[in-house]
């Protein structure tokens, strides 16, 4: 059963707020729940989910509009979306444009047009024409991966028209890559070959990276102590945390690159794109009497 939660609430925005608004407020919470960020805790797994849900609806102008209409139930207004699998072609039954006819509509047509006159082709031809091969339907479908499995590379099973496929893809696939598995389609009628299987990929965002291309973006938060003295601090990627080490006098907005920290370039095994991370320096809050005395003392001497 689909949740009841307002997804609005959830992301603690309006129910006009903008899609800038959204992304902001989304990006926040994500971070905040992250698993990486809370290791072991449930609470906080469960509702970066729900933050994830929430976004994933409210992102899409088309979901939202929907969502606005039926609330919870919003996915009924759509029977043929959620990325299931679909035949392609023409309404005779053709796979994927390739001009196959299915013949026993067009006599069924013959038929009752006429009245039930014998078929126009004859009863040879008749018997002729079920002989000839037709070849299979083209399939449709899109598959969701999260950033980390586009990264790693990952396995997913498909079910449809009753028939499991186990399909794997490559280190590095993007959000809008479609992959052709061939042979995979439909199934042929009197000898003729199967059609073939066409798979887009939707890769939905992350909460601490963006991508372009094979490159990543993140920005990364410390204090502005931290930049004005020099320091070493734990920078995450898509691998792991490693050891970074910001230059004495940084100034908040300051931009670094680490090389092939990005992306695997996809058929291109051991290429990587670049991560580039943008540096913000928090200001300390609530600050006692004494810590405000110290830094006007360090201003003057400054």
């Amino acid at each position: 059963m689909k949740s009841r939660k307002d997804y609005y609430q959830v992301l603690g925005v309006s129910k006009g707020a903008s899609q800038d608004e959204i992304k902001k407020a989304y990006r926040g919470m994500a971070r905040k729940y992250h698993p990486d960020k809370n290791a072991g805790d449930k609470n906080a797994e469960a509702k970066f989910k729900e933050v994830q849900e929430a976004y994933d609806v409210l992102k899409d102008p088309a979901k939202r509009r929907k969502y606005d209409q039926f609330g919870a139930d919003w996915e009924q207004g759509d029977m043929f979306g959620g990325g299931g699998f679909s035949g392609g072609g023409n309404p005779f039954g053709g796979g994927g444009g390739q001009g196959n006819v299915d013949f026993d509509n067009i006599f069924n047509m013959f038929e009752g047009f006429f009245g039930g006159r014998q078929n126009p082709y004859g009863q040879r031809g008749y018997a002729q024409r079920h002989q000839m091969p037709v070849r299979g339907k083209d399939m449709k479908g899109t598959v969701t991966l999260t950033l980390q499995e586009a990264f790693d590379g990952v396995t997913k099973t498909l079910k449809f028209n009753g028939k499991t496929l186990r399909l794997k893809l490559k280190p590095g696939v993007r959000d809008g890559q479609q992959l052709k598995v061939k042979g995979k389609g439909g199934e042929s009628k009197n000898g003729g070959t199967p059609g073939d299987l066409y798979v887009d990929i939707k890769v939905n965002e992350h909460p601490l990276f963006t991508r372009k291309e094979d490159d990543l973006y993140s920005t990364v938060h410390t204090d502005v102590f931290s930049g004005m003295l020099g320091a070493k601090i734990k920078v995450d990627t898509l691998n792991g945390s490693l050891g970074f080490t910001i230059p004495k006098g940084s100034s908040s907005g300051k931009k670094f690159r680490l090389k092939g920290k990005g992306m695997p370039k996809y058929s291109h095994s051991g290429s990587f794109g670049d991560l580039y991370i943008t540096l913000e320096l928090d200001t300390p809050e609530n600050l006692t009497p004494e810590q405000e005395e110290t830094l006007r003392n360090l201003k003057q001497q400054l």
